[in-house]
């Protein structure tokens, strides 16, 4: 699998933005199993070969004060794989663990909110 960007570069934003980004699948669209945000802030989907992200920065970090700054790690995950299940569950306990052999490639989202900025 290959993208013409591996990281969703922001920089320093105003906590109330929603940001809209997208890459180009260069290789391995077919490998896509699907794609899932790290929390609701994050919407990521595939449209053709291109994979689309809105940001919602305040459902992120939440409200801030003025001149008030945070960052939380966020990333866009893409599973591979199609015919592996993302869980295995464990037929003792019934619990569910993560798969091994499903591939993911994280997208880290690269920001730090602010509050309104003040003299």
């Amino acid at each position: 699998m290959k993208l013409e960007k591996y990281k969703m570069e922001i920089g320093d934003i105003l906590y109330t933005e929603v940001v809209n980004w997208e890459t180009e699948i260069l290789e391995g669209l077919e490998e896509i199993d699907y794609v899932d945000g790290s929390c609701f802030c994050t919407a990521p989907s595939i449209d053709g070969n291109k994979l689309k992200v809105t940001f919602n920065v305040k459902a992120a970090v939440g409200e801030l004060k003025d001149n008030e700054y945070k960052g939380s790690p966020k990333y866009v995950d893409i599973y591979l794989d199609k015919d592996k299940p993302h869980y295995i569950p464990d037929p003792l306990t019934r619990k569910r663990t993560p798969n091994p052999a499903k591939r993911v490639i994280k997208v880290p989202i690269a920001y730090m909110a602010h509050g309104k900025l003040t003299e």
